[in-house]
């Protein structure tokens, strides 16, 4: 079994560090300052690697809310979610190559875009 504990400190973490960043933009949006296109991109950035680090720390949290749910109205010893149990570390590496490789299809076109503009 692993220990979510990490996963739930980065998800939470880079789910605050989204909001406090959204309403301190919100305000200096509505103070009238203008937004260097740098600037932008720099943010972009910053949120999409936010967004990947709730992403990827989901998984092992939602594997462990879904097998504990399983226990508890009791098909905690049917052999799928004791294979899940056991295997939750393998499951999650799986499901972030997924994520891996989804994102190493998009990122030639995200950089054509990008640069494009």
């Amino acid at each position: 079994m692993m220990n979510i504990k990490l996963y739930i400190v980065i998800a939470a973490s880079s789910f605050g560090l989204m909001i406090v960043g959204s309403i301190i933009a919100g305000l200096f949006g509505a103070r009238g300052y203008t937004t260097d296109p740098q600037l932008e991109k720099t943010m972009l950035i910053i949120y999409g690697v936010l967004f990947l680090a709730l992403s990827f720390a989901a998984v092992p949290i939602l594997l462990r809310v879904f097998t504990t749910l399983q226990a508890q109205i009791g098909n905690g010893d049917l052999p799928p979610i004791r294979w899940i149990r056991k295997n939750e570390f393998v499951i999650s590496c799986w499901v972030w190559g997924i994520f891996l490789l989804g994102l190493i299809i998009a990122l030639p076109t995200a950089l054509k875009d990008w640069f494009s503009r």
